[in-house]
């Protein structure tokens, strides 16, 4: 997995979820986010705005 920030392409090598998720929160938590000050993933409202990552093959 990629994550594109500032036109610099770095490669993401933490994969760990944040304690006690994924958790599903209300039953309408399909998304994910990363939390930089935790560094850790943990799942979220898809309606929720937040930068995005996406994966693309090589040209």
């Amino acid at each position: 997995m990629f994550l594109l920030k500032l036109d610099i392409l770095f490669m993401l090598i933490f994969s760990s979820w944040c304690p006690n998720e994924p958790n599903n929160g209300s039953g309408k938590e399909d998304c994910g986010e990363y939390i930089p000050s935790k560094d850790c993933w943990n799942d979220h409202n898809c309606f929720h705005l937040n930068f995005w990552i996406c994966e693309k093959k090589k040209a």
